[in-house]
């Protein structure tokens, strides 16, 4: 125990201070011995958000999500996730990189990784290019979400309006 505090310690220094071949070579080998570490994965997702490769911190995540099996791990995992898709989502909605962030959200979603809030930003974002069918695919998913179950259904009903609106008599 002592020890893998120390070694988090160490991985937490290590990517504070962006020494990024240390914590490749020290996690490298850590985790082809302990291959499962969700906590040391965690990390690994970190360090491969803060050098911006997204899609490369999604397949660790969903990696993590193989391996978390305590009410602790799924615990961390769901808060570590949270906090990435929150960051990811105002940096590519800034730049106006849709692409990228629906194939965040589409891996992050087929991997059982999206809570229901994410899946509510996720059908936004789906809105706001224009993908009214995935979004309402979502949406129906979530129509029963008591944490969302409003926002779905406002939503699904101005898309419905909008629809209607849209529909030219021949």
């Amino acid at each position: 125990a002592q020890a893998k505090s120390e070694l988090l310690a160490h991985l937490d220094h290590l990517l504070k201070n962006s020494s990024v071949q240390q914590f490749v070579d020290l996690t490298d080998q850590y985790l082809s011995i302990y291959y499962d570490d969700v906590d040391v994965l965690l990390y690994l997702a970190r360090f491969n958000y803060s050098l911006g490769d997204m899609m490369e911190a999604s397949a660790v995540y969903r990696l993590i999500n193989s391996y978390a099996y305590s009410a602790e791990q799924i615990r961390k995992l769901r808060q570590s996730v949270g906090v990435f898709i929150g960051e990811v989502d105002v940096y590519y909605t800034a730049s106006s990189d849709f692409y990228e962030l629906i194939t965040i959200y589409t891996e992050l979603d087929s991997n059982g990784l999206l809570q229901p809030r994410h899946q509510l930003a996720f059908a936004k974002v789906y809105l706001s290019q224009g993908n009214t069918l995935g979004a309402m695919a979502l949406l129906k998913r979530l129509k029963n979400q008591s944490e969302v179950a409003s926002s779905v259904r406002v939503l699904m009903n101005e898309i419905e309006l909008k629809e209607e609106e849209e529909i030219v008599p021949v």
